[in-house]
């Protein structure tokens, strides 16, 4: 198995996560559900071991036997930092902030669940982006906006979508229109998904020579990071019980 996905990630030039079984030790027995990150060469970038196993409370075991990780590794990547989480683990939100702390920009998230309203709880309250990958239906890309930027549903069973891990997450201003006023200054070079039903938008400079950042600043837009940290200076100093 192992070289059929090194040999497609060397064919496409592409990143793999290969959710698998391993066998850590057949003399005590030791298994666990892990992911294996292959890279764009073939080679094996890391490993996650998924750490919150499916308890059986009948059986009194996890996975019927698994032996559950103990770390949450981010690895490096060409194209930003990558965290990997796996199906039940997305009950719990340790292992999200965790990875979170550590500067995961994309989480795969393999998974036998169809669930989205977790997912998307989680990329936002994260900042993250979370591909998931199940069998059934619901295969999605969830933004740090907590919306979902691309689905598929059955028959479909792939997936494409292009992503810029450099964005900006700016609230409604009058400044803003909605992005238009970004639209209006910049053309083409701007690239954004604004939400009205949420008053917020995630923006992204498709111009090398400049960044989102810069361009919002330019029409005196404040990202919603620090936005959020002058209202909890002006809290601060007025007194106000957070």
């Amino acid at each position: 198995m192992r070289e059929a996905f090194t040999r497609k990630a060397r064919e496409h030039g592409c990143y793999i996560v290969v959710p698998t079984y391993l066998l850590d030790s057949k003399k005590k027995k030791l298994c666990s559900n892990a992911a294996i990150l292959v890279g764009r060469k073939g080679e094996v970038v890391g490993t996650y071991r998924k750490i919150h196993l499916v308890v059986s409370l009948e059986r009194g075991n996890m996975e019927g036997g698994s032996t559950p990780g103990d770390a949450l590794p981010v690895f490096d990547c060409d194209f930003g930092r990558l965290g990997i989480q796996i199906c039940y683990d997305m009950e719990f939100a340790d292992g999200w902030t965790g990875l979170a702390r550590q500067g995961a920009e994309l989480i795969a998230w393999p998974t036998q669940s169809p669930q989205t309203s977790q997912p998307a709880f989680r990329a936002k309250a994260n900042r993250c982006y979370i591909v998931s990958s199940t069998w059934r239906h619901n295969a999605s890309i969830f933004e740090p906006t907590g919306k979902i930027a691309a689905q598929i549903t059955p028959p479909q069973s792939i997936l494409v979508h292009e992503l810029d891990l450099s964005y900006a997450l700016l609230p409604w201003s009058s400044k803003l229109r909605n992005g238009e006023a970004l639209r209006k200054a910049y053309g083409d070079k701007v690239g954004f998904n604004y939400y009205e039903d949420e008053d917020c938008g995630i923006f992204w400079s498709n111009d090398p020579k400049i960044t989102v950042g810069e361009m919002a600043r330019e029409i005196g837009v404040l990202e919603l990071e620090d936005e959020m940290a002058r209202v909890k200076e002006f809290y601060r100093k007025a007194k106000v019980r957070r």
